[in-house]
Parts: structure tokens; C-alpha cells; sequence
């Protein structure tokens, strides 16, 4: 009876705690499906006909469209933003899962470094934008996507080498050893014996880098102008003197969030069972 008063009680909190997460995203996607006077109204009607006026203004214009966003091209941001969060993807799990490599296998700075490294991550980006801004100023960067990349590495590689390490760590010495005795080369083997065992790690990491660098606003929004916005500051253009286009708005919330909706999807199996391979090891 106390363990199926326990399982009850788990589950109920896992409920709640579900309906609290999705109700945000479910309350957005209801509002982007209504005309611009159903989405101000108060109290809210849950009951209505769907309408997809807000996403034909939104991507392609329209009567009643923020014209603004149109004419300086929504895809032209999608295409910024994809750029940005593939190219930041690549370079950290580069950099990381060599860094992660030699810091396991070296074990340089003690058990506690790798703690000291993923400090980095936790430094409040508010802090330094305005070195960031006056350094990238200084050599011509600002308002370009390799300024955010730059930054977007910077801060995601300790989150990588943190989790990467921790992986490698469970890879048994003896595999390296026996590559060597067979001609391999140090580069060889961390290529061809430590990465394709260490691959659960660096998809786990390069999805959350890429799902960082993809909703990341505050650099984005100091950092960038007409050439790189990214779709986070594309969405605070619906925040205008007259009011806020909550239809508009929520509608390019909702675009925003397909893509990681299905990269999430697609990969979460593969997740799953690197995850549990990892622990298996």
C-alpha cells in the first residue's frame, strides 16, 4: 500500500508538473491561431475557428502583417539563427572533445578542474557584454554571425568539456594501449577508437549547444544588426509604442520552437540509447 501511495503521489506530481512546462507553449500556439481582436480579448475564448492569418503576415505578409519584419525578410533571420547555432555546434564539439580528451587522459589540474572549467558557464553573460562589445567593436565584428559564434563558443565549451570528460573517463585505457601496440598514432586512436565510443556524449552536448545557441537573446540582441538577426530578436519587433501583436508574436514563438521541436524528436531515441550504453560501461 505505501509503495502504490508513493507511485500515486509520484505520478501526480509528474503530471502537474507536465501541465505546468506545456501549458505556456499550448496557451501560445492557441493565441497565434487567432484574428488580431480574438487574441486581445478578455477573458480569453478557448472555443473558436482556427485562423493562420497570423503565419501567412508572419512569413510572407498580408493585410494587417508587421510589414517591417517582411521587408527586411523572416527567412533571411531563420537562415542567421541556423547558421549561427550549426556553426557554434561544430567548433565546440571540435574544441571540446579534444580538450576533453587530453584533460581525462592527462588528468591535469586534479579531480576538481573540470568543476572549475564548467564555472565558466554558470558567469551571468550580462557581465561581459560590454567587453565583448568594445573588443569585437575594436576589430570590425559586430553585427556579424562569427561574432556570435565566437561568443556562443566561449560560453558552451565548458558545458562540453564537463560532459564529454565525464564520458571519456569511463573508456578503459587499455583500448588506446592496444591501438598504439598496433601502429596507430596518438591522433589516430582519439579519432578512430575515442570518438566513435564517446559518440553519446558529443550528441547529447552538441544538441544542447545547439539548442542554447539557437534561443540565445541578450548577445544577440547588443551584438547584431540588420545583417545577423537572429530569430530571438526578430520576435521583440511585435513589442511596439501602440501595443504588443500578441497573434504575430506567439506565431513566430511557435516557428521558433518547430525546429528544435524536431531535431528533439528525431534524435531522442539515439539519446536514450547512448545514454543508457554509457551507463552500461
Amino acid at each position: 500500500m505505501r509503495l502504490k501511495s508513493g507511485r500515486g503521489i509520484a505520478l501526480f506530481i509528474l503530471c502537474a508538473w507536465m501541465i505546468f512546462t506545456i501549458f505556456p507553449f499550448f496557451w501560445a500556439l492557441l493565441t497565434s491561431l487567432k484574428p488580431p481582436v480574438q487574441a486581445a480579448e478578455i477573458p480569453p475564448k478557448l472555443v473558436f475557428k482556427p485562423d493562420f492569418s497570423n503565419y501567412v503576415a508572419v512569413l510572407f505578409g498580408g493585410k494587417g502583417g508587421f510589414y517591417t519584419i517582411v521587408q527586411e525578410g523572416f527567412f533571411k533571420f531563420f537562415l542567421n539563427s541556423f547558421s549561427v547555432a550549426s556553426l557554434t555546434t561544430l567548433l565546440t564539439l571540435l574544441l571540446g572533445t579534444m580538450s576533453s580528451y587530453y584533460l581525462s587522459r592527462t588528468k591535469i589540474g586534479g579531480e576538481k578542474f573540470n568543476l572549475w572549467i564548467l564555472s565558466f558557464r554558470m558567469m551571468p553573460p550580462i557581465a561581459v557584454i560590454i567587453p565583448f562589445y568594445i573588443m569585437l567593436s575594436f576589430i570590425g565584428l559586430v553585427d556579424s554571425i562569427f561574432s556570435l559564434v565566437l561568443i556562443y563558443t566561449i560560453f558552451n565549451l565548458p558545458l562540453s568539456i564537463w560532459f564529454i570528460s565525464a564520458y571519456i573517463d569511463s573508456i578503459p585505457e587499455s583500448y588506446e594501449q592496444m591501438a598504439l601496440i598496433d601502429g596507430h598514432s596518438r591522433w589516430g586512436v582519439f579519432w578512430r577508437i575515442i570518438v566513435p565510443m564517446a559518440k553519446p556524449a558529443i550528441l547529447i552536448s552538441g544538441l544542447l549547444v545547439f539548442i542554447f545557441s539557437w534561443n540565445e537573446f541578450l548577445f544577440a540582441l547588443i551584438l547584431t544588426g540588420f545583417k545577423s538577426k537572429t530569430l530571438p530578436v526578430l520576435a521583440t519587433g511585435f513589442i511596439t509604442q501602440r501595443g504588443i501583436i500578441w497573434g504575430q508574436l506567439t506565431a513566430t514563438a511557435i516557428i521558433i520552437t518547430i525546429p528544435i521541436f524536431l531535431l528533439t524528436l528525431f534524435t531522442q531515441k539515439y539519446l536514450i540509447k547512448g545514454l543508457s550504453l554509457g551507463i552500461k560501461n
